[in-house]
């Protein structure tokens, strides 16, 4: 039995975090796509993760860069059919990167060159001046939330904890204590407002 997701044949995983997988798709015109997909059945998918996702759909289905993930479509309730069953999911469809995390090329390679370093840096400097200019930051940037493109260029993903750069309540300020903890600032890791 193949895997669908509406009108999207699902095949292989391309990555996946505490409550989404990304999954190949395809669509009935041949395109293809990356689905993040979020399983209710998940408990860390819970009615908090919920409101991060919806939260990071609004802030970016706008967002056109060519250093940032485009979104298309998001999907709040929809019925995965797999050959075991048939899953309860949300999901968006966003353009398929395939080269990789920046984190697997750092690994498996060791340290770029100054030239390399300079290449990437600037591609993630444009891309966050322009989400920046959307009135957002993203809260969550680490290598492994830079992918890379079939051109080998910079693509920022994963805006589960994007917020608005004057805060929630408007203060100049956010408060939250979020992010992945290798990477947070030490205002976060401090719980002082950043």
């Amino acid at each position: 039995m193949t895997s669908t997701l509406d009108n999207f044949v699902v095949s292989r995983t391309l990555g996946s975090g505490f409550s989404a997988k990304v999954k190949l798709a395809q669509a009935a015109d041949g395109t293809e796509y990356a689905l993040k997909i979020f399983d209710f059945n998940n408990p860390a998918f819970n009615s908090q993760q919920f409101m991060l996702l919806k939260r990071e759909v609004e802030a970016t289905t706008s967002f056109d860069h060519k250093h940032v993930v485009k979104y298309y479509t998001f999907k709040e309730e929809a019925q995965w059919k797999k050959q075991s069953g048939v899953k309860k999911v949300a999901y968006i469809v966003q353009e398929l990167i395939s080269g990789g995390e920046l984190f697997d090329y750092v690994s498996h390679t060791g340290p770029f060159s100054e030239k390399v370093c300079r290449y990437y840096f600037k591609q993630m400097l444009q891309g966050l001046h322009y989400i920046h200019s959307k009135g957002f930051s993203h809260r969550d940037l680490k290598p492994e939330n830079i992918l890379l493109d079939k051109n080998y260029d910079v693509k920022i993903v994963d805006f589960g904890f994007a917020c608005p750069l004057e805060g929630r309540d408007g203060s100049g300020y956010n408060t939250t204590l979020i992010g992945t903890p290798g990477y947070m600032c030490p205002e976060i890791l401090k719980r002082q407002a950043y």
